[in-house]
């Protein structure tokens, strides 16, 4: 049995191009620091990540003669149990914030206005799931299932207007739980099946809450994708992957404003996608076939989409 634990902690200013901070707007800085305590045993690993972060939202870099903003702590822990060679268990618990994007305090287009008066959202979270993967003599397959509940205020979230624009808005206290379930397996090296599923319940529990719908605007409570490919690999040659892939899209329906008057369609989308790769030549070559059935599609919040399309793209690595 073989076990350790890590500590780490940092202090100072952040830079303003890691992933948390790109939502926040350009001028705003980040003073704070941040702790890390990592613990394995045999089977188990946990971790545990502590941050302390103050904003200055006036513009100014945070700690100078403007005085802090607002400061936050956001915190992670996660576990990770092994039961068996294929079985493990896992949990997650977290706590953070996000601050408006430069988007949502003062928009994108006409059609997606900005709200100034934006607060930050906050919130925590607790998921607790497990994964199972195996491998067969012709078969590799995983298996995962979670549930998760979250909490926050003054939730980020969108809605509708009568007009047709789309704006940003604080909801009080919001709620969400919901459960996923994803597959993936690969039979005989040329078959490839994925899949995903995810229920969501995600209500409006705000106490001064003055309509009776209290469904959060635009969100599906199922939505669905899979996928299934077939394919060949090749030892010499030119090519080293071939592919034909063929993927499908759910979406429930959603209200679209606070009041559930507006409500956006379920929708259904199907793909396909012919993909050739080279690792000699470093390249790979993909033509997508989108929206084949040319289905009446909206976006996230509720705008149209562009009917079926085709596309051809190269990637190349060096």
């Amino acid at each position: 049995m073989t076990s350790g634990v890590d500590l780490g902690f940092e202090t100072g200013t952040l830079a303003l191009d890691e992933p948390s901070l790109r939502r926040t707007r350009a001028t705003e800085h980040v003073l704070g620091g941040t702790a890390l305590v990592a613990f394995h045993a045999d089977r188990l690993d946990v971790l545990t990540l502590v941050r302390l972060s103050c904003l200055d939202v006036a513009g100014s870099e945070a700690g100078r003669a403007s005085g802090l903003g607002q400061c936050f702590v956001e915190g992670r822990a996660g576990a990770r149990y092994g039961l068996t060679d294929e079985l493990e268990l896992r949990a997650n618990l977290l706590r953070a914030v996000r601050p408006p994007t430069l988007g949502e305090r003062y928009g994108v287009t006409a059609g997606t206005r900005g709200n100034s008066a934006l607060e930050v959202e906050q919130g925590g979270a607790f998921d607790l799931g497990a994964r199972y993967e195996d491998t067969l003599s012709f078969l590799t397959f995983s298996l995962e299932a979670f549930a998760f509940a979250r909490l926050a205020d003054d939730l980020i979230a969108y809605q509708r207007s009568a007009l047709g624009y789309v704006r940003p808005y604080n909801v009080g206290q919001a709620r969400f739980v919901g459960t996923e379930v994803s597959g993936a397996l690969d039979a005989w090296r040329h078959l490839g099946v994925r899949g995903h599923v995810t229920w969501l319940d995600p209500r409006d529990v705000s106490s001064g809450r003055t309509t009776t719908n209290d469904l959060i605007p635009l969100l599906s409570r199922l939505t669905a994708v899979g996928e299934v490919e077939g394919y060949t690999t090749f030892e010499d040659g030119f090519l080293a992957r071939l592919g034909v892939v063929g993927s499908a899209l759910y979406r429930g329906g959603r209200v679209a404003d606070p009041a559930g008057l507006l409500i956006v369609p379920e929708q259904f989308s199907a793909d396909v996608s012919l993909v050739a790769s080279s690792v000699r030549h470093h390249f790979t070559t993909r033509f997508r076939i989108e929206n084949v059935f040319d289905a009446s599609l909206l976006d996230v919040v509720g705008y149209p989409l562009p009917g079926r399309a085709y596309w051809l793209a190269l990637e190349l690595e060096y």
